[in-house]
């Protein structure tokens, strides 16, 4: 029998810690089970973190609003690509889906709040490019000292490229991941950027609305909130993750900062194999189609009543 998940996370962090002092890399703990870690990828991952952002960034192709994904291919899926967006809406970051292993295989899923599967087929093997397998293999060649920590297999890079993209407070949604994950955050870029932690309400009290959650929730002060510098790592187990909110905000003004992100390491354990996906994206586009119809629908009555 496994262990309970408080003690599994008790044992993880532990290891983390000792490794973390071997090497010589210092870190904060604003909370229990997060630690925010210095310069992470110059000393564990022997890595520029400026530098694979920045190549990324020249080499790989972006697909924006209107595009196709390009199945198995390293690619950006821009925020206002419909495969990305939200609800509708336009989100502020662009971001590259990676796993452990060829997708032609079988595709991994982690899936999250709005997460849209016709959005899987950007999920390249991260053995193809050999700078993202080398550092892929050294981070988990860290997880594997930690006790019952399966190795990461499942990646996603996020690129800020001003000040006005950001992520709001949220926790990893972990249905389709391993019970005893842990989670990374390795800022990658040229710029810092603000990274925000507090704690988690798990439970509100009977009958409370979505509004009065919402601000309940909000009021939560920050555990932490301070500028992460381009190397470090934050890494927080899975209990963790649970228990707290984290987020990118976004800056005044676009010009406040300069190209930023990050690439987030996570054990995923749903698979579709090629068959699967096609039938989950066939949903996802047949919904879609019955959407637009009807809102094509609601603007002809509209204007037929004018």
């Amino acid at each position: 029998m496994s262990q309970a998940p408080a003690a599994m996370a008790a044992d993880q962090l532990a290891a983390v810690k000792q490794h973390l002092s071997a090497l010589g890399i210092g870190y904060k703990e604003p909370y229990p089970g997060v630690l925010i870690v210095d310069k992470f990828a110059e000393k564990a991952l022997s890595i520029d973190p400026a530098g694979v952002l920045d190549r990324l960034m020249e080499e790989a192709p972006v697909r924006r609003a209107g595009d196709t994904i390009t199945p198995g291919e390293l690619q950006w899926v821009d925020g206002d690509n419909e495969n990305l967006m939200y609800r509708g809406n336009v989100l502020r970051r662009m971001k590259i889906w990676l796993q452990d292993g060829p997708p032609k295989d079988g595709t991994l899923i982690y899936s999250y709040t709005g997460y849209t599967y016709a959005v899987a087929p950007a999920t390249s093997d991260w053995n193809a490019d050999p700078e993202l397998a080398a550092m892929c293999q050294l981070y988990n060649k860290f997880i594997s000292m930690i006790p019952g920590a399966p190795d990461a297999n499942h990646a996603i890079v996020t690129a800020y490229v001003d000040g006005k993209c950001s992520i709001g407070m949220h926790s990893d949604k972990t249905h389709s991941l391993h019970d005893d994950t842990i989670i990374s955050v390795l800022k990658l870029g040229g710029a810092s950027r603000r990274f925000c932690i507090r704690e988690r309400i798990v439970k509100f009290p009977t009958g409370m609305g979505q509004a009065e959650k919402a601000a309940l929730q909000g009021a939560k002060p920050m555990l932490f909130d301070e500028d992460v510098a381009s190397g470090d790592l934050i890494i927080m187990t899975a209990e963790a993750n649970h228990k707290t909110q984290h987020g990118v905000p976004e800056l005044e003004t676009a010009d406040a900062v300069g190209l930023s992100g990050s690439i987030v390491w996570r054990t995923a354990v749903k698979m579709l194999t090629p068959e699967e996906l096609a039938k989950k994206i066939a949903v996802t586009e047949a919904g879609r189609a019955k959407r637009k119809a009807a809102k094509s629908g609601t603007r002809a009555q509209k204007r037929a009543r004018a």
